[in-house]
């Protein structure tokens, strides 16, 4: 199936329909509680919501941090420039790689991606442009079939959404936003959800046992939605969603709507905007008598919130996969050995102590420090702050990459500290793990 097929069936015309009508009243007028600023946020609609897009930045290359929908903007047109250059006119894995984990960065997904990225540098580009070319072919058949689609996730979408042409980033907040609108388009005339509306959706990245959890899932009665897997079936559905909005925006007049008129913003970054904020929290059920869950479904259920808890990492010299999940007390591994606080702390500041601002490798070899030859690196930090083998340190490595503690030095196998750490007169673990904590539970 193609665009056309698609957006010609007769419920995606409707619902295209509907939406574009519906842009700028009260229909989709909500509000939540910011779970990190604890202040209230409120819209009196879709064009309303872009007008109030907030989404917190570092500085990037010139460019100063900031919040606001035309900060962002920049920070977005600056990676897309840098990624654009690293695949064409030829290949550059380095700076597709280093692109790619500014962009993680910035959307506040690097856990579970920058060690991925890092360990399947080699041919990088090239398969950011395979699947980029396959986006913008529009063939959903052909999406299905490619093989090499190995990675897509809520990270690489907005990757995908810089590359490829009118592709919105499709992640947990706008897929909420997405299906809380399918099921007011539904409201008296669907009793499900029909299948080409069907949206799938993920849960919100946030710490375990969070007493206030944000409600992702759009599910109301009878509409159900179904969960969002990676790879090819998020691919396919966030072509759909790019589809229909495109489409939305075609429906529109050119004057009077936020949404559409003119300006430096691209009028789908603008909706995909509007929805990313509504779809932070969708309002909380009507309660009410519901069939009692079956031992068998609460199992199930338990078993894949327990999957969804885990990030995947990837050792940095052996590509080794491995799972992990932070924690208040550090971080936990999956049938592994885990780090604590404690123990992160005191590794970080031995290399602080030893290294500086100079880059430092591995050197975690078993048999070395066995014999008393193991040099100063990550090997020899780990064993001085835990007393362990330093074997260990391949995984942490891996771990403080996702989290930001230390960066690659190009064209080696070495790391460095973060420079904001060597800012501070003394590094507070506890501090740091906050900042940590609270950017995990950002999207």
């Amino acid at each position: 199936m193609n665009r056309t097929q698609y957006l010609t069936k007769p419920v995606i015309t409707q619902f295209i329909e509907w939406l574009a009508v519906n842009l700028n009243n009260g229909t989709f007028s909500h509000g939540y509680i910011d779970r990190r600023s604890r202040q209230p946020w409120c819209c009196a609609g879709l064009a309303d919501a872009f007008t109030q897009y907030k989404w917190s930045h570092g500085p990037y290359r010139t460019l100063s941090k900031g919040s606001t929908a035309a900060s962002n903007d920049a920070i977005l047109k600056a990676l897309k420039s840098d990624l654009d250059r690293a695949l064409s006119p030829s290949l550059n894995d380095q700076s597709a790689c280093n692109a790619a984990k500014e962009v993680m960065i910035w959307g506040g997904v690097r856990n579970g991606n920058i060690s991925w990225l890092e360990t399947h540098k080699q041919g990088l580009a090239g398969q950011l442009v395979s699947i980029r070319d396959l986006l913008d072919a529009g063939d959903l058949k052909s999406l299905a079939a490619h093989n090499k689609i190995i990675r897509f996730n809520a990270g690489m979408t907005k990757i995908y959404s810089l590359i490829a042409k009118d592709f919105i980033i499709y992640d947990s907040r706008v897929a909420a936003a997405l299906g809380w609108a399918v099921t007011k388009f539904c409201a008296g005339q669907f009793s499900t959800i029909p299948a080409e509306l069907a949206f799938p959706w993920a849960p919100a990245k946030e710490a375990r046992g969070a007493p206030n959890p944000k409600r992702r899932n759009p599910s109301t009665g009878n509409l159900i939605f179904p969960r969002l897997g990676q790879g090819k079936h998020h691919a396919q559905w966030n072509l759909k969603a790019s589809w229909i909005l495109q489409a939305v925006l075609d429906n529109l007049s050119e004057c009077g709507n936020p949404l559409n008129s003119p300006g430096p913003i691209a009028p789908l970054r603008r909706i995909e905007a509007a929805l990313f904020m509504i779809g932070y929290d969708l309002p909380p059920l009507a309660t009410g008598p519901s069939a009692p869950a079956t031992t068998n479904d609460t199992t199930k259920k338990r078993a894949q919130e327990e999957s969804e808890n885990w990030n995947d990492a990837y050792t940095p010299t052996q590509g080794n996969h491995f799972r992990y999940r932070l924690t208040k007390k550090g971080i936990k591994v999956e049938k592994g050995l885990s780090f604590s606080l404690a123990e992160i702390g005191s590794t970080i500041n031995w290399l602080w102590r030893h290294f500086d601002k100079t880059a430092f490798p591995l050197e975690n070899s078993r048999s070395k420090w066995r014999a008393g030859e193991l040099r100063p690196g990550l090997g020899l930090a780990y064993i001085n702050a835990t007393n362990r083998s330093p074997m260990h340190a391949s995984r942490l490595a891996a771990l403080l990459l996702d989290i930001g503690v230390i960066h690659t030095v190009e064209g080696s196998r070495k790391w460095v500290l973060d420079p904001q750490l060597l800012e501070a007169d003394v590094l507070d673990i506890n501090k740091l793990w906050v900042t940590v904590l609270d950017r995990e539970d950002a999207e």
